[in-house]
C-alpha cells in the first residue's frame, strides 16, 4: 500500500512536469528529491525548482510522509500548509503554482525595471539593461525569453511615460 500512492504520485508528477521542465518561460523548471528519517519517520521532499529573471531561485516543496501516507504542500491560494492524500487535489494545487510561474517571472522583471527607474536610470538605460537578461548566466532560468523581453520593453515605455 505504501508504495502504491507514492509510485502513482511519481508517475503523475513526471507526466505533469514534462511539458514545463527545462523551459525558459518556466524558469528552467526541474525537480530534486531528497529523503530523511527512517522507518516510521521517513519522509521524502520533492522540490520543484525554478528561477526568475536575474537568477533568483524559487521552489515549490511537496513532502510525502511515508508512514501516514499524506503529502504536505503550501497552498498558494490560502498561504497555509495543507496535508492531503488525494492526488487530484494535490495536482490542482501544483497546477496553480506551475501555471503562475510566467506571471511571477513577469512581476520580478517589472520590479527590476521599477527599481532601475527609482535609481535614476533613463528610459534608454533601462531598455539597454533588459538586454543583460538575454546574456548567458550561471542559471539558465534567470535569463528571459524574447517574448518576455518584448513585454518588458513595452512596460519600460509605459512606465517612463507615466502610464504604468
Amino acid at each position: 500500500m505504501e508504495t502504491e500512492l507514492w509510485d502513482r504520485f511519481l508517475a503523475c508528477l513526471e507526466t505533469f512536469l514534462s511539458p514545463f521542465e527545462g523551459q525558459l518561460a518556466y524558469g528552467n523548471l526541474r525537480k530534486e528529491v531528497s529523503e530523511w528519517g527512517g522507518g516510521e519517520s521517513r519522509s521524502t521532499n520533492i522540490a520543484i525548482i525554478y528561477e526568475t529573471p536575474g537568477g533568483s531561485t524559487n521552489q515549490i516543496n511537496v513532502v510525502f510522509h511515508h508512514h501516514t501516507q499524506h503529502f504536505s504542500i503550501l497552498d498558494p491560494a490560502t498561504g497555509s500548509e495543507r496535508e492531503l492524500n488525494d492526488l487530484e487535489e494535490l495536482f490542482r494545487i501544483l497546477r496553480r503554482y506551475v501555471e503562475d510561474i510566467p506571471l511571477r517571472r513577469r512581476e520580478v522583471l517589472q520590479n527590476h525595471i521599477r527599481s532601475w527607474k527609482e535609481e535614476g536610470f533613463t528610459r534608454q538605460q533601462a531598455l539597454q539593461s533588459l538586454n543583460l537578461f538575454l546574456q548567458p548566466m550561471n542559471l539558465k532560468g534567470g535569463k528571459i525569453t524574447e517574448g518576455e523581453l518584448r513585454e518588458a520593453a513595452r512596460f519600460v515605455v509605459r512606465l517612463y511615460a507615466g502610464q504604468a
